[in-house]
């Protein structure tokens, strides 16, 4: 299994409405893909939306995202976005709670037989790229190293938790209001969806205790919630309010790469 998380910044509220028909198209799309294991929707304000969507393998993944449908939405999201990121993740057994009838809980990315869809330079080879091309920030087809954010220090934390009425989104808000101030925290964010709600949390190696008593929070003050702690996959494109987690992967390597280099012979 592995996770992929987007996030949608409309350049203006004006979009709003025609985001909602994409947002719900998507859902209807999902819903009747092969290798889907679960999927959520979530809307932060009138120009942030945010989706997590879980897969059985990167095969069923790549299928979606090449698919003539997922392209013209992504063709749409170019006219109507400020900025766009997506980010793919390894789930970990780090987990609590169930997702519908199913426990879900494992230990790194589903392994995939195809190398076509091994390889980090799978975007640069995509017919999705042509799309995305606006959200990429280096010159050309990127080389993979630039899109690989594996080695980036940074976990995330995923949240769904059902939410049957207004007053559980308020309850919801004000539990996770002073967890935004955690000191290891990169990223959070609430979005609202038909029925419950999704986290989304990024954390540094050193707020990862924190990360695990917010976990554990959740699942103590919300019981029909579930949680998983998930490591960085092998793409990255956009940003996130300026974050690369690629960038941070390839300045955590560039040390290392200096001091694995061979001494010269005199």
């Amino acid at each position: 299994m592995l996770a992929v998380t987007t996030r949608n910044k409309l350049r203006s509220p004006r979009f709003f409405p025609a985001m909602v028909r994409a947002w719900l198209h998507v859902r209807q799309q999902l819903s009747r893909t092969p290798g889907m294991v679960r999927y959520i929707t979530g809307i932060a304000g009138l120009t942030e939306f945010y989706t997590l969507t879980l897969w059985e393998s990167r095969a069923a993944m790549f299928n979606f995202t090449a698919g003539d449908g997922h392209r013209q939405m992504m063709w749409n999201f170019t006219r109507w976005s400020e900025s766009f990121w997506a980010m793919r993740w390894c789930p970990t057994a780090d987990a609590l709670g169930a997702w519908g009838n199913t426990p879900l809980a494992e230990s790194g990315c589903a392994a995939e037989p195809d190398d076509r869809h091994a390889s980090p330079d799978w975007l640069a080879r995509s017919p999705v790229m042509e799309t995305l091309a606006p959200y990429i920030d280096t010159a050309g087809r990127p080389d993979k190293r630039d899109l690989n954010p594996t080695m980036c220090g940074v976990e995330t934390v995923l949240a769904r938790m059902v939410t049957r009425s207004p007053l559980d989104v308020s309850r919801l808000m004000r539990a996770m209001h002073p967890w935004r101030s955690s000191p290891g925290l990169l990223r959070f964010a609430l979005g609202v969806g038909l029925g419950e709600c999704l986290l989304v949390s990024l954390w540094r190696a050193d707020g990862l205790e924190d990360a695990r008593a917010w976990m554990q929070f959740v699942g103590e003050h919300f019981p029909n919630s579930w949680a998983m702690r998930l490591t960085a996959g092998d793409y990255e494109i956009g940003h996130w309010n300026d974050l690369r987690l690629r960038q941070m992967a390839a300045q955590r390597m560039r040390p290392l790469s200096h001091s694995t280099r061979p001494m010269l012979q005199e």
